[in-house]
């Protein structure tokens, strides 16, 4: 009874944040959203140019997948980072995640990732930290979310305490994920 009863809350909630998430229905471009993660795991730019590629046709095939388009402009973060960005990059980065949240405001990593594209395109650290702090309160156990709002708190240097709380508990969370290299 104590372990149903401590696991209980915590199903609950994620099966209220899965509810609230509206992945495409459309198989094909949800495909291509998972072939362009693969890709993207490649960590090179002919992995993030074939990325770009199926993310690309993911929206083509359903022009409301909010998840592709907030993954798509997010790519564009670590285009810059690696030094691979072309000029419009960040134009394109910015109306992608607008997109995005204006099909699902409610998806923490759709949140996360506006966040974060906000922050190093637009420099709106006042509206990605409110999309961060969102995208936390709606899923406060994705390693992902708690990194991408560290990062979005230290970039806007008002709450470093709570980015490394933040990373911390990411790492904690998910000591083996390949995103977790983010929050060392």
């Amino acid at each position: 009874e104590s372990v149903v009863g401590a696991i209980e809350p915590s199903l609950r909630k994620a099966e209220i944040v899965r509810d609230r998430s509206k992945p495409t229905e459309n198989l094909a471009a949800y495909d291509c959203y998972l072939r362009a993660v693969a890709a993207l795991y490649q960590v090179t730019l002919e992995g993030h140019d074939i990325a770009e590629t199926y993310l690309k046709r993911a929206i083509a095939l359903d022009p409301h997948y909010a998840s592709a388009k907030a993954r798509y402009a997010y790519s564009f973060i670590f285009r810059r980072v690696q030094g691979w960005a072309r000029p419009d990059d960040g134009a394109e980065a910015l109306t992608r995640v607008k997109e995005a949240l204006a099909e699902d405001s409610d998806d923490p990593l759709t949140l996360a990732r506006a966040a974060m594209v906000l922050t190093y395109f637009a420099m709106d650290y006042d509206q990605a930290v409110i999309l961060a702090d969102r995208a936390v309160d709606l899923d406060p156990n994705s390693a992902e979310v708690l990194i991408a709002s560290a990062w979005v708190h230290c970039f806007n240097c008002a709450n470093p305490g709570k980015a490394i709380e933040q990373f911390t508990r990411a790492m904690r969370l998910s000591p083996r994920d390949p995103d977790t290299g983010r929050a060392a």
